[in-house]
């Protein structure tokens, strides 16, 4: 039976691992790899305001320690940074994965869910919208996942004394989400001081420590924040356009909200479902956590638009409500509703295979947001819950039907959704994609070959379901890869320019999430980056420079209040751009390199071009107006 266990937990990390590695390279960690090379290379990246604001950050004492020690092992060793995340990026993916496994294990007690859940986290298999932190993901959120898990694991185990240990260090090594959970542990307190009175002095001991080891985040996070020193403008525009309050219901377009109901549906389906299972209650306290917090941040930001012209009056709670960022707390029940939902679909896999195996493979087009398929898979969940295999294979065929049914009649499917004032954006989705509706379909005979042959059953559906799951990410590879002109630019920059050079981007938002890595692979100053605009609350004081870099450029925070006005105001400050605010951008921040698309036309000619960009030099100011500067 050991080696049976071991067997099975050895499955589940290398599916979760192969899973992970289609989604993202292992060699990948911005944040880390940027603060380590402008550690080793003594120019502009050295002195760019964003790596001074993480460094700054008091939430970044793990990154910038392996920073440090990135750094140390490349001039002592030869080993490069790349090389040395690539591997602890595997390291700490392993660890998670198999964690994960037991922490379901505990769970639910069946194998099958905790293989089912593994393989949900090395998917990134979203249930709501949901920032998913505890998935296998980046290096820097990596540090504190196993720790995290460990802890879970712990509490569900009744060992509260190493579920507080867990949680701690998850919190040192990555404060979200691990500082959610804190609430989780100080309930389980709570309850166990009320429900068994011998037990009691344990627990206040438990509740002291865990004060004492939280006392230190608290006060350094105090003497980092500073809201009321940022420019009022500049911190409503990152309220309002890049933090989604999911109760208080901004930033979400329709899609989003039909996508996150689907998925709390299913989330309260699967805890019903899994209600007699040993983690049930643990599970759904998370959930009630994770409500709550959502709550208390939906507040927070009601008392900050009450006085956002003067955040400096704003009370000392509803601060914290901003400052610990609590809509985040929304991957806690995203984890408790995959614990469930595993624990449920490995209970039925035996009686309905055809209907379990559908399910797995609509969920796994999760990582679109395909909210077709979403609808679909509910409805196949309604079926499993009352025992209606026919109902349940008719669905199937008729969901595996739509892509030609579409592709029959597109004009009509066309002006039905324009009719109802949409876009059809919708028909680029997975669930109009013709392999997509031949897997559906041929989940139908693979659940009838499954039925006849029971004892066969669940091995085969399972592995049947990391097969959907490994189509479904390599698939998202070939789907989305993206553009690696800027990495190439990057490298001619990096040989071509000198170390001090400072690199202009426009438009803004050009490389969106890889301007980190831009700047990592080029080893210069490169803005203005889409972390700018999420930097208020990240980094609270230590982002002004941030701002005024911007508007430097030209971008008037005033009248960015929303996603739609942002990306009105980005485009008239990028076609605002001329030589005027370029000479602006290179006395004060010492710009002295253009990075443009290759379409746009420009008056000088280009120092390189590389696929759809074009770099042109800035040219410096004239003497008389240097000494006209100079004085002023």
């Amino acid at each position: 039976m050991a080696r049976a266990e071991r067997l099975w937990g050895l499955a589940a990390v290398l599916g979760a691992l192969l899973l992970a590695g289609l989604r993202q390279p292992v060699y990948d960690a911005q944040p880390i790899l940027l603060l380590a090379k402008a550690l080793l290379h003594h120019g502009s990246l050295s002195t760019d305001p964003l790596v001074r604001a993480q460094l700054a950050s008091a939430y970044a004492l793990a990154p910038k320690l392996l920073a440090w020690l990135l750094a140390r092992l490349d001039r002592s060793l030869g080993l490069t940074p790349e090389t040395a995340i690539a591997a602890l990026k595997w390291a700490l993916w392993a660890a998670q994965a198999y964690l994960m496994y037991r922490l379901a294990y505990a769970a639910s007690g069946r194998r099958e869910a905790a293989l089912l859940a593994t393989l949900f986290i090395g998917a990134q298999m979203p249930l709501l919208l949901a920032d998913a932190s505890y998935n296998l993901q980046g290096l820097r959120r990596s540090l504190g996942m196993p720790p995290l898990l460990w802890g879970l694991w712990m509490l569900l185990e009744g060992k509260r004394w190493r579920a507080w240990l867990g949680i701690a260090a998850s919190t040192y090594l990555h404060a979200t989400p691990g500082i959610y959970l804190w609430p989780l542990l100080a309930l389980e307190e709570a309850r166990l001081f009320w429900l068994e009175p011998a037990a009691r002095p344990r627990s206040l001991a438990r509740v002291a420590a865990a004060a004492a080891l939280a006392l230190p985040l608290l006060s350094s996070a105090a003497a980092g924040g500073g809201l009321s020193r940022l420019d009022p403008d500049f911190l409503r525009t990152n309220m309002g356009v890049v933090f989604r309050w999911y109760v208080g219901g901004s930033g979400l377009d329709a899609a989003d909200w039909v996508f996150l109901l689907e998925g709390a549906a299913l989330v309260a389906l699967a805890l019903r479902q899994s209600r007699e299972d040993p983690g049930a209650a643990v599970c759904r306290r998370l959930a009630a956590v994770c409500l709550a917090l959502l709550a208390f941040g939906t507040l927070s930001l009601r008392a900050y638009r009450a006085c956002w012209t003067q955040p400096e009056r704003l009370a000392s709670p509803w601060r914290l409500g901003l400052e610990l960022q609590p809509w985040i707390s929304l991957c806690l029940a995203e984890l408790a509703g995959q614990l469930a939902l595993a624990g449920w679909l490995a209970r039925r896999i035996r009686e309905e295979p055809d209907t379990v195996l559908a399910i797995l493979l609509l969920l796994s087009l999760s990582a679109y947001h395909d909210f077709v398929a979403r609808l679909f898979c509910l409805g196949l969940c309604a079926c499993l819950l009352a025992r209606r295999s026919t109902a349940a294979a008719a669905l199937t065929l008729a969901c595996a039907a739509l892509p030609w049914v579409y592709r029959a009649a597109p004009g009509g499917f066309q002006w039905a959704v324009h009719s109802l004032g949409l876009r059809g954006g919708l028909f680029r989705l997975p669930a109009f994609e013709p392999a997509v509706g031949l897997a559906l379909a041929a989940t139908l005979p693979a659940g009838a070959w499954l039925r006849r042959h029971p004892r066969r059953c669940a091995p085969a559906a399972l592995c049947a379901a990391a097969l959907m799951f490994y189509w479904a990410g390599a698939a998202a590879g070939s789907r989305d890869r993206p553009d690696r002109d800027w990495r190439r630019m990057a490298r001619w920059i990096r040989a071509q320019t000198p170390a001090d050079s400072v690199v202009v981007i426009s438009p803004f938002g050009m490389v969106n999430r890889d301007c980190e890595a831009l700047m990592s692979e080029a080893e210069r100053s490169v803005y203005p980056c889409q972390r700018y605009v999420a930097s208020a609350l990240m980094y609270g004081a230590a982002s002004r420079p941030l701002a005024r870099r911007m508007e430097d450029l030209g971008f008037e925070f005033a009248r960015a209040v929303d996603p739609a006005s942002f990306r009105e105001e980005a485009a008239r400050a990028d076609g605002a751009l001329d030589g005027r605010v370029l000479a602006l951008a290179r006395r004060r921040d010492g710009a002295t390199d253009l990075l443009l698309r290759s379409d746009r036309r420009w008056p000088q000619p280009a120092l390189h071009r590389e696929g759809k960009l074009s770099l042109y030099r800035i040219p410096s100011p004239a003497p008389t107006l240097r000494r006209r500067a100079e004085k002023r």
